[in-house]
């Protein structure tokens, strides 16, 4: 059926192309917004796509063509290793998990013959080894109990050896001081005062060289020490409105610390060095930050954890965002004074690379808000693939507010006119839990859903910063027969851990 372009009336077979729409100076998505489908109702979008791409269905593609790619994906590669492009991904939940866990396991037993014919199919498609006469283990061949164990034990025992040279290198600053260790529980050592004989227990981490204070032995107080520069910084900038306040407190969590322990507010800062608070350089597990914030939960303290990169390179955000949290008087600017307005990608990735404590992320729609002709807040949204059928669901990406300044209802302000302008049916947003509780969500009408597990970041220690985990996921030069972890600590990586992110769902139907 010919459908017409409603703009100018011209007359198309079955879709109005895109390279008709830009004639207009405009998008196919906004002609879709403004005039519905650019498509006619009997479209046969399936048949069209397998037209479009003729080289899946056994055509060849010329030898110019495939060098094309060739060059085009390792350029696109490179990217992703060095940081400059983050693969896109998807997270489920627990629920939709086992749900589909449980339709896949349905369907093999009601359909059992249909299964036995695909497994035979993917397994008579798979490249044999020229060399070997065997197929690799990812494509169809298991690897043995033996190569599995001798894995195993291989890691098991690189990971006793770190831990033991660990504890050598600690043993010989502490026989200085006369205390010896007597053994390890993960992250607890135990510990031997040769100077008043008290056993005692502390974290790993507090024999670190900037970790070490003057009651090391609770009963002598034999070591006189010192915190991190950064924690005196921090530390700083707080004491001089809440006198209270006091670093390295035990009381709260015992028998864990608070780097800095704020009781007029009932909030706790915990600075994380990347070294100290990695998986093997720090011997933290992956759920020791997500842990010690629960542990804060339960005695009704907010807990805001800052990794070394962020307060070496974002430095102003992470005051600007602690002065927020403190109740700190700063340059305060209405909402209700400022104008919005739709901005560039560029626009809007420069102001959220600045003043956001995470940088900008990739996003289709931003929206300003401007104090005549300063950008003091925005907003980035991005909508979720079609082709996942939620054409109607729209993701928060990032809002932060111009470092130095505090927008009161500037969230409100620009999410408002969001809805007027899209009127989605579902708006969802993650809250990074180091960070936020998702309180400002929760005053736009979300509604939590549910909390992820914790994620990790690698660490460049050259340049003290932290790289995603998607920018080093594993490739086809690495060890086939390893897991990505397992080949990037043969390349001499570290991970650290976060706490996880809170996962907040606006809905339209609830909203009224």
């Amino acid at each position: 059926m010919p459908i017409t372009c409603k703009i100018c009336g011209e007359e198309f077979e079955n879709i109005i192309p895109y390279q008709h729409l830009t004639k207009h100076k405009i998008t196919v998505t906004k002609y879709r917004e403004q005039h519905g489908p650019n498509w006619s109702p009997d479209f046969d979008w399936k048949k069209y796509i397998k037209e479009k791409q003729t080289h899946r269905r056994g055509k060849k593609l010329s030898a110019e063509h495939i060098e094309k790619l060739k060059k085009s994906f390792e350029q696109r590669e490179q990217k992703y290793q060095n940081g400059e492009l983050v693969r896109s991904s998807r997270t489920f939940s627990a629920d939709q998990r086992s749900q589909t866990s449980q339709q896949r396991k349905q369907y093999a037993q009601d359909h059992p013959e249909q299964v036995k014919l695909w497994v035979t199919k993917a397994n008579n498609t798979r490249r044999v080894n020229a060399e070997t006469g065997t197929k690799p283990h990812r494509q169809g061949w298991k690897q043995s109990p033996e190569l599995k164990q001798k894995i195993k034990n291989s890691l098991a025992d690189h990971r006793e050896k770190q831990k033991n040279q660990t504890l050598e290198n600690y043993q010989l600053k502490l026989d200085t001081i006369g205390i010896s260790i007597t053994g390890r529980d993960g992250s607890t050592v135990f510990f031997l005062c040769q100077n008043c004989d008290y056993k005692f227990e502390k974290s790993l981490q507090n024999l670190q060289d900037k970790k070490f204070r003057k009651d090391f032995c609770p009963n002598c107080q034999v070591v006189h020490i010192h915190h991190s520069q950064a924690e005196k910084e921090i530390f700083e900038q707080i004491r001089t409105h809440y006198p209270l306040a006091k670093m390295g407190d035990r009381t709260q969590i015992t028998p864990y610390e608070l780097d800095i322990w704020i009781p007029e507010l009932n909030i706790a800062i915990e600075y994380c060095g990347l070294y100290w608070h990695s998986e093997l350089s720090g011997a933290k597990s992956s759920d020791y930050h997500k842990n010690k914030l629960e542990r804060c939960r339960e005695k009704g303290i907010r807990l805001v954890t800052i990794f070394e990169d962020e307060w070496k390179h974002r430095k102003d955000t992470v005051l600007n965002m602690l002065k927020r949290l403190l109740k700190i008087p700063g340059k305060s600017v209405y909402a209700r004074k400022c104008q919005i307005m739709e901005i560039t990608g560029t626009t809007g990735k420069d102001f959220l690379e600045k003043n956001h404590i995470h940088g900008h992320a990739a996003a289709g729609y931003y929206l300003g808000l401007y104090l005549a002709e300063q950008l003091v807040y925005v907003m980035s949204f991005t909508k979720n693939n079609i082709s996942r059928n939620n054409q109607g669901t729209w993701e928060i990406q990032r809002m932060a507010g111009l470092n130095g300044y505090q927008v009161p209802g500037a969230a409100s302000r620009l999410f408002k006119y969001f809805l007027s302008q899209h009127d989605p049916a579902q708006v969802i947003s993650y809250a990074d839990l180091r960070w936020f509780t998702g309180d400002s969500y929760k005053n736009l009408g979300f509604e939590k859903t549910s909390d992820t597990k914790p994620g990790y970041w690698y660490i460049d220690f050259s340049h003290c910063k932290r790289k995603h985990r998607y920018s080093l996921r594993k490739t086809l030069q690495d060890d086939a027969s390893l897991t990505e972890w397992q080949n990037r600590q043969l390349q001499g990586w570290d991970r650290i851990w976060d706490c996880g992110h809170a996962r907040w769902v606006w809905n339209k139907v609830n909203s009224k």
